[in-house]
């Protein structure tokens, strides 16, 4: 699989579900310790428990689950996508940091694709994906609705300006 980045197809119900439900105030976000060395403001809703062996899926844990799986699986029907497992799926709430980006990681540590989905609009954010000698190959468009799937490459989260958060889903996947 080579790095997809386009819209994604959200549906008004969706959209309103998204702007409504998710970035509502009632959605429930846990303080997140940053995995990695710099050490950020994170807040979480984990959709689906990390899981740690490559032949073990991930196990469901919220019940906004099927909401994302519906628009993650619709996303690899266009794209020509078969997902066999999910090992992890969350929606992540950071905040601003004056560094361009975090430290650059990789989900797991076996093969894996990685779908990542914008889900509110602010500025710079982008994702960083790096090549296996750690020069950057690509730079997503931070913008609403706009989703990226890439083999599991080192990458980074980057950082959105003063008074914004960056809002989006990810999910693991092989």
């Amino acid at each position: 699989m080579d790095i997809i980045e386009r819209e994604c197809y959200i549906t008004k119900e969706q959209d309103h579900y998204i702007n409504n439900v998710i970035r509502g105030s009632s959605f429930p976000w846990f303080f997140t310790p940053s995995t990695t060395s710099y050490k950020y403001t994170s807040f979480n809703h984990t959709l689906v428990k990390r899981s740690f062996d490559k032949d073990t899926e991930g196990v469901a844990h919220s019940p906004h689950l099927n909401f994302f799986l519906d628009i993650f699986n619709y996303f690899c029907f266009q794209n020509n996508i078969t997902c066999k497992r999910i090992y992890r799926a969350a929606v992540n709430n950071t905040s601003f940091m004056p560094e361009p980006y975090g430290d650059p990681h990789f989900d797991h540590e076996f093969p894996h694709s990685v779908f990542l989905l914008y889900l509110n609009t602010f500025s710079n954010g982008s994702t960083f994906i790096f090549s296996e000698d750690t020069e950057l190959l690509y730079k997503t468009t931070p913008k609403k609705y706009n989703a990226v799937m890439f083999p599991g490459y080192e990458h980074a989260q980057g950082f959105c300006l003063p008074g914004e958060n960056r809002i989006v889903c990810v999910i693991t996947f092989i």
